[in-house]
């Protein structure tokens, strides 16, 4: 038997006009860099949503740059931690 552990991070959020949620989003990133990121979003209120496009999806494109910075942040690390294991001949 053997065990598989994988390490993803997860980013969720919601969209709400005055007290009420229009939209929810969730985002869960590969810390171990393979793409296998999943995002998605749902409509909780369409009529909302509709009287207010504009600021939900504002708020839908902020989530999507968080995704997007944490995604690179990721890829850096990846690259230093890939850059301090890998040794280069002296000569």
């Amino acid at each position: 038997m053997t065990l598989n552990i994988k390490k993803s991070i997860s980013l969720t959020g919601s969209s709400s006009i005055g007290d009420t949620q229009v939209a929810y989003l969730n985002a869960t990133l590969d810390q171990e860099g393979n793409g296998a990121n999943t995002v998605s979003q749902a409509i909780q209120n369409q009529s909302l949503y509709d009287a207010n496009k504009k600021e939900v999806r504002a708020d839908i494109a902020e989530f999507q740059q968080l995704i997007y910075d944490t995604e690179d942040e990721l890829t850096t690390e990846k690259n230093r931690s890939d850059a301090s294991t890998s040794t280069t001949p002296q000569k």
